[in-house]
């Protein structure tokens, strides 16, 4: 027979395995989200926020489910970061006033820090199109216009 405790750690560690997998596929999401709450969490008066807080648009529903979220908080916790405060139930009409953690900030510093990298990596992904010569283009990096050929492929076949 199993305990009420040994249940709740069952739950936790599926929860938890179920967590990672749902995220495995939405890096970009989670990184963007995590900027979100960064930010929500560095402007409130209070140092606290929800997820609902870092959502796009409060009317907005994931047509995955969008239970990659709970990965943002979950990694922010697990660095020392930000703690639970409280329960709430959630504003989104599409969590049905669900329950959701209200998150309290604890290490300004590092947040401020992990914003701060999560920012340049965005720059480096998404570098600007008029950056100059040394920046990531979507032309090739040869003009094979000029190329001069003897009119046949690396195959043998006539171009």
């Amino acid at each position: 027979m199993m305990t009420p405790t040994e249940g709740r750690e069952r739950g936790n560690k599926r929860a938890s395995r179920g967590i990672k997998r749902a995220a495995f596929k939405h890096r970009p999401e989670i990184e963007r989200g995590t900027l979100r709450f960064l930010d929500a969490l560095l402007l409130s008066a209070t140092g606290c926020a929800t997820l609902d807080d870092a959502a796009d648009s409060l009317a907005g529903k994931y047509v995955d489910g969008g239970k990659w979220r709970a990965s943002i908080p979950k990694r922010l916790q697990a660095d020392g970061l930000i703690a639970g405060a409280r329960v709430l139930k959630s504003a989104r009409p599409a969590r049905h006033a669900g329950y959701l953690t209200e998150w309290r900030l604890i290490d300004r510093s590092g947040a401020e820090r992990r914003r701060a990298e999560l920012l340049a990596a965005q720059a480096f992904d998404n570098p600007p199109k008029d950056a100059g010569e040394s920046a990531v283009t979507d032309s090739p990096a040869l003009d094979l216009s000029t190329f001069t050929t003897n009119g046949v492929n690396e195959h043998g076949k006539a171009v």
